[in-house]
Parts: structure tokens; C-alpha cells; sequence
């Protein structure tokens, strides 16, 4: 690094051979993109945001365990998970492991899960669900939506999202997600 203060952007020094670019560190980042111009020896270090959900609720001794949500790649501002859900149970969500700016959100059921409730979101039927959370709009929303997956590629057969490539979706808490026969010896994709 030619510069030996951390900074953003600089110049890789050619003098300073296999020695380490140093950057700034930006408060409250966990992950960074970092560019590097081989053909003119530039870099330049841009703080990403870090998006992060997490559910608890009744089953989890309301906050003594965070259930983290997964972002949706490209998206900072939605999450989703597939979880089992118990009749009457009660969630809200936070964006940390811990109480604070802590929702229940706006809901839209496409699964059958029945939920009711403004601050805490309570279960009107249990089973397995893909739980997806939008953080953007002003009034947040979670969507209960059939936790179906699918095998794709040339285990499946073919590279579309088939009916006939959907894993059998479990009706017990303890059940299994069980894949259709691969059709060939090859890479899986779900």
C-alpha cells in the first residue's frame, strides 16, 4: 500500500510487492466489495449494507433464541425462511438477535397458515412454511407462502422448475423434505 494510512481507495505500490491494502473500516460493516485494477494498480473498498432479520416468538422463550431470516440475494430489504410453525404459536421479527426496532408486520397468507394479530403475529395453523419479509414499505409485510422446493438442472432432467421435480413437503414438525429420483449422476441445484 502506498499510502501506509487505511483509506477507501489508493494505489498499490509497486515498490510494496506483496504487501497488504490497507482500508478504513467502516462502523457497523460486516462485508465490503473490494475492486481492484490490476492494470493500473488502483483499489477501491466500498462498505456493503448488511442486511439481517431474525424471528422469535412464544416457542423460543420470546427472545431467548433469534431464528436468523436469509436475505434475498439483490435484495437488502427481504428475507425468507422455511420453518415449521405450531397452531397458536406467536412470532415478531428484529433486525438483530436481540429486542429492539422489533415488528409484527402486515400479513398476506397464501399457505393456509391463518395468522392474526398486529404486534405479534400468532398462528392459526400449524405446518411448514416459507416465511418471506419485506422491510422496505413503510408498513412491513410477511407473506406465508407453501414451502415448496425443487430440483433443477440435469439431475432433475431439464433446467425448467417442473411440477414433477417438487420434494413431498413434510406434514410433521420432525418430517423430512424428500427429493423426486434424480433422472442423471450430476450436479444438484434446489
Amino acid at each position: 500500500d502506498s499510502d501506509p494510512v487505511a483509506a477507501n481507495s489508493g494505489t498499490i505500490s509497486t515498490t510494496n510487492a506483496g504487501g497488504n491494502i490497507k482500508f478504513a473500516a467502516v462502523e457497523g460493516a460486516k462485508k465490503y466489495r473490494i475492486k481492484v485494477n490490476v492494470l493500473n494498480g488502483t483499489y477501491e473498498v466500498t462498505a456493503m449494507s448488511n442486511p439481517e432479520l431474525y424471528l422469535t416468538g412464544s416457542n423460543y422463550s420470546w427472545g431467548g433464541t433469534w431464528l436468523n431470516l436469509h436475505p434475498v440475494n439483490g435484495n437488502d430489504d427481504a428475507f425468507w425462511r422455511i420453518i415449521y410453525l405450531h397452531k397458536d404459536e406467536q412470532i415478531k421479527f428484529a433486525p438483530q438477535a436481540g429486542w429492539g426496532n422489533d415488528f409484527g408486520a402486515q400479513m398476506v397468507d397464501e399457505a393456509g397458515a391463518n395468522p392474526s394479530g398486529t404486534d405479534n403475529i400468532v398462528i392459526g395453523n400449524a405446518g411448514w412454511y416459507l416465511v418471506y419479509v419485506n422491510t422496505k414499505p413503510t408498513v412491513k409485510t410477511v407473506s406465508f407462502l407453501k414451502p415448496t422446493v425443487y430440483l433443477i438442472g440435469n439431475t432433475a432432467g431439464e433446467w425448467n422448475v417442473n411440477a414433477s421435480h417438487a420434494f413431498t413437503t413434510p406434514t410433521e414438525e420432525n418430517g423430512e423434505f424428500v427429493s423426486p429420483a434424480f433422472a442423471a449422476d450430476d450436479d444438484v441445484r434446489m
